[in-house]
Parts: structure tokens; sequence; C-alpha cells
């Protein structure tokens, strides 16, 4: 419930009081009328009713001293009620001014945060020496993790607003289930341990659903395996409950043989800022908040989430999800699909449009790195102008806060005008700081086709590139081969 539900609950209250009292001083005022009208009647008949006279004159007095308590009771819930309705505006004025600090706060981390991630990986793309490598390797570790901690931040943030939404996209359960994985197969292999994923040749894996969320859900807990886990194995195992006529139940499970959890601790996990015990965070670090995310992204996606374990020997947790059927595309069994950086293909024309030095020199690094041809514009009227004289490019990458004019200005002219021309549709991607609620959809309402939150990696970029640009080709190779390129 949210802190204004309360407050409208007050307000129902005053006024269903209101009308009651009102219907008791209009009660009793029927009953003295009533009661004179037979005094006057007896009046005509006998011309003594001089006790009924005295009864009616108490009835009176003592109907104007309760409209007299009414009325004050009236006053004092107005006053109330004035008290409540000023207590909700500022309770708005505060979730609105929270709202705007977290935008402003995402918008001003993230920005550097682009900077240093993707230097970083383009730095590990060049020849380095060994004290080098693990300088630089180390950055990138620190950076990553300090994003990890800033989503959990924002997303909890977001929750507890009730701001959180899903997206409804069609996508392949059994691809993004190992794509997923392929970001933790380094993380395992460091600490020798072997990840395992079990997925049935014969499940049904088109789906509609939020890939991103179940993404979310899904590294968040194999991560934490791995992270608790010091010698063995960390096991997927991907399970079909039951299908319904719209919808697949799915269940999914994460053992590791890692150093399990406490039966006292282990209710309280999925509640936020809780943690097996308070040396957890000194020796592997996290926000508490992890669990809890996943706990109520379960919930939004028509499921739930536990854990069991043993102390000393390991840990299962296991979460369940509702995704609606994908009659369109039939069940796709290849897995290995993953996006070559080397591949041959004709050259690419990227328009980039970016107002920061720093987040111009990442798109490029890495657009270059993927043999692209950038050209560079800092505002969006530049842009405007640009798009309105040449025809010869493949996709844009536009920034969406900007000064002169901000990307979504640019990109609903450049629609206007492109329709006026009659002009084949160009692919617009968002490249933007914001990660709250609106921010999404005010990108596809400006006319954009995609959108990509700083900091992004090389291999985000390489999907954008693949799914809007024919041009940019795409390459069939091995998780290995993938890893192996991005070294």
């Amino acid at each position: 419930m949210s802190k204004s539900e309360p407050i409208a609950i007050e307000l129902i209250d005053y006024q269903a009081q209101c009308a009651k009292l009102e219907a008791t001083v209009a009660r009793m005022t029927r009953i003295n009328e009533a009661l004179m009208d037979r005094i006057e009647r007896n009046m005509d008949m006998q011309g003594n009713s001089f006790s009924l006279f005295q009864a009616a004159n108490a009835l009176e007095a003592k109907v104007r001293e309760r409209t007299s308590a009414l009325k004050d009771a009236m006053h004092q819930l107005e006053r109330t009620n004035m008290e409540l309705v000023k207590s909700n505006e500022a309770a708005q004025a505060a979730s609105r001014a929270k709202s705007e600090f977290l935008a402003t706060m995402s918008h001003e981390v993230r920005t550097p945060m682009n900077g240093v991630l993707g230097m970083t990986e383009i730095l590990l793309g060049t020849s380095l020496d060994g004290k080098q490598r693990k300088a630089a390797e180390t950055i990138h570790r620190s950076a990553v993790s300090l994003l990890h901690v800033l989503n959990d931040i924002l997303d909890f943030s977001k929750i507890e607003a009730g701001h959180l939404s899903l997206e409804e996209t069609a996508f392949n359960l059994r691809k993004e289930t190992h794509q997923s994985l392929v970001a933790l197969q380094t993380q395992a292999a460091n600490k020798k341990l072997e990840l395992i994923i079990d997925y049935p040749d014969l499940m049904p894996t088109a789906v509609i659903g939020d890939p991103g969320r179940y993404s979310q859900i899904l590294i968040n807990l194999v991560g934490n395996a791995i992270k608790f886990t010091r010698r063995g194995s960390v096991t997927v195992r991907m399970r079909l409950e039951h299908a319904e006529a719209a919808h697949y139940h799915y269940r999914c499970e994460i053992q590791d043989t890692g150093i399990g959890i406490k039966p006292d601790v282990m209710s309280k996990l999925f509640n936020s800022f809780t943690q097996a015990d308070s040396s957890t965070t000194r020796q592997f670090g996290g926000t508490g908040l992890g669990l809890a995310i996943v706990r109520r992204l379960c919930e939004m996606m028509g499921g739930t989430c536990g854990v069991n374990s043993e102390y000393g020997y390991g840990a299962c947790f296991w979460f369940t999800l509702k995704l609606k059927h994908n009659t369109d595309f039939t069940n796709d069994t290849t897995i290995n699909v993953a996006i070559s950086p080397t591949a041959e293909r004709s050259l690419t024309h990227v328009l980039i449009v970016e107002d920061n030095p720093l987040n111009q020199e990442v798109a490029m690094a890495m657009l270059e790195n993927m043999k692209c041809d950038c050209v560079v514009m800092d505002n969006g009227h530049k842009a405007l102008q640009l798009l309105k004289q040449s025809h010869h490019f493949d996709v844009v990458l536009m920034d969406c806060q900007m000064p002169t004019m901000d990307g979504y200005e640019a990109t609903s002219l450049f629609r206007e005008y492109e329709a006026a021309q009659g002009n084949k549709h160009l692919p617009i991607i968002a490249l933007t700081a914001n990660a709250m609620q609106g921010d999404r959809e005010r990108c596809l309402q400006a006319g954009m086709d995609d959108f990509l939150s700083k900091p992004f990696r090389i291999t985000e970029l390489h999907e954008k590139l693949t799914k809007w640009c024919p041009r940019y080709g795409y390459a069939q190779i091995t998780q290995h081969q993938l890893k192996k390129e991005m070294r």
C-alpha cells in the first residue's frame, strides 16, 4: 500500500460520517415536526395538552443541543480533513522529490560509469602485459560491482514507490537462460566451479514476458550461488510445472555446493537489507536487496520463490514464473547463439548524437572496434539538420538529454520529416543514463525504436545493431568463441 492510500481512506470515512450526521439531524427534525403537529391536533380536540407541549419543548431543546454538537463534530472533521489533505499533498511532494532525486542520481552516476566500463572493456581488448591486464580487470570488476549496487538501489526504490513495471515481449526462454549465464561462466571458472545447465530439450521455449527481468532473477540467484560456493558446482535446473490454455508455469532451481544457510535466517533472506549474518557483507559484499528484489519480480511475474538448505551442505534457491504462450513462433532448441565482434560484415554507418565528450569517445571506440563508420553530433538540432541532408546512415544512437535540442524533440521532428518525404524508416536507438519508470515509454512515444541504458556493454551494443541494422550482419558462434574474441 502506498503512502497516499491511508489518507484516501480517511477522506472517504469523513464523507460517510458527515452524511450520517446530516441524516440524524434530519430524522430528529422530522420527529420534532411530527410531535408539534400532534400537539396542535390535540389542542384543537381537547384544548389541554400542556404535558405534550412540555415534551415537545424538551425534545426541541434536545434537537438543538444535538444539532450543535453535530455541527461541532462536523467542523472538527472538516479541520481533520484539511490536515489530511495537506499531509497528502506533502507526501505526494516528497514522492515527487524522491523520484526526481533518483532520476538525477541515476543520470549523474551512470554517465561517468559508462565511461569507466566502456573504456575498460576497450582497454581489455588491446595488447596488455600481465600486470596491466590484471589492473584493468580489477577496475572492470569494481565498476561492475558498483553498477550492481546502483541497480539494486534504483530497483528497490521503484518497487517501494510502485513504479516498477514489466514488459510484454516475445522471447526464447532457452536462449535467454543460456545467454544470461554466459557472463557468469568466467566468474565460475575463476573459482574452478562447474556451472551446469539442465534444460530439457522438449520443454517449450517460445514465450511472452519480460526477458530482462527474467534474466535479472536468474543472474542474481546464480551469481549468489557462485559467490557463496568455494568448491564443487552450481546447477541451474529448469522444468515445466504445468501448462494452461494461455500460460506456461516454469520452475527453476539453482543448486550449489556452498556454505549453506542457517535455519534461523532462511525465513528472513528475502526481506530487504537482510543477509545470512553480519559478516556476509564484509566477506562477500552486497546490499542485502538482491533477494528482496527477486521475490518482488517473481510475484509480479505470477510466481514465487524460496530456498531449501542444510547448513554446511549447500543451498537450493528456486523460483516459479507464469509466462504467456507465444503462438507466433515455434520452439527453437538452438542455444549457442551469440554475436561475433569480429565477424566480416559490410561497413555500417552510424550517427552518434551525444553531448558528453567522454560518452562520445566510448561510443566511437566501441563502434570502431566493431568495424563501423561513425559521425558524431553534440545536440539534436545539428543531428536533425544532418539527417535531412544525408541519407547514408544505417542507424542513429540518440542521447536523450542534450542542450539546444534534446533527443526526444529531435526524433519527433525527424519522424515528421521522414513521413512527409516518404523516406525509408531509419532506426533510432535511445542512449540514456536515466533508468526510471516511463523513460523507455517516453523514448518509444517520441519515435525511437529501442532503448539502451548507460552504462552499456559492448555486447549489448552488438545486440541492438544486429536487431535494427541488417547491414551489420549476424553470426552464430559458440559461447567459448565469444568469450575468446571478447578478451
